[in-house]
């Protein structure tokens, strides 16, 4: 990113340092290569390589379902929705008000109101637990999980 930006950004993500050296993340221990992502909404995007701590053979943690939010939603009002992530071949899940879907929607166009309320990224042929992040800037964020087409449930440390 341009030095200018800087200040903008690091409001959103507070751990944003300026790098050292070209593979920063490695000398940080990073250094397994795992996707390349663009976090943001509107004119405030990032698009940035994430790193794992070990090689893929290595550390394995198994993820049981309790490390999942939107398994069943319990927040009166909320149901759950999913939406397919093509690009990298992931479902998400969340639990949400409908009447925040239009707003939603803007910026997650594959929203879609789930049939199952249980497992939809299962019943799509996304049955793997993958993790669960938050998505989204300036008060408009999203927490999901991800599930992967892969029948294992492992996941690099």
């Amino acid at each position: 990113m341009r030095p200018d930006q800087y200040p903008t950004y690091k409001i959103f993500e507070k751990g944003l340092t300026k790098a050292d050296v070209d593979n920063q993340c490695k000398e940080l221990g990073y250094s397994a290569y795992d996707s390349t992502v663009t976090h943001g909404a509107l004119n405030i995007k990032m698009t940035l390589d994430l790193y794992d701590h070990a090689p893929e053979s290595e550390v394995v943690v198994v993820k049981e379902p309790a490390d999942e939010c939107c398994n069943v939603c319990e927040v009166e009002g909320e149901v759950k929705y999913y939406s397919i992530d093509t690009r990298h071949n992931m479902c998400g899940e969340c639990c949400m008000n409908p009447k925040d879907y239009n707003l939603y929607h803007i910026f997650e166009k594959g929203l879609t109101l789930a049939t199952n309320p249980l497992n939809q990224c299962e019943e799509l042929g996304y049955p793997a637990y993958d993790s669960t992040v938050t998505h989204g800037a300036m008060g408009i964020t999203m927490t999901l999980d991800l599930y992967n087409p892969v029948e294992a449930t492992m996941k690099r440390a």
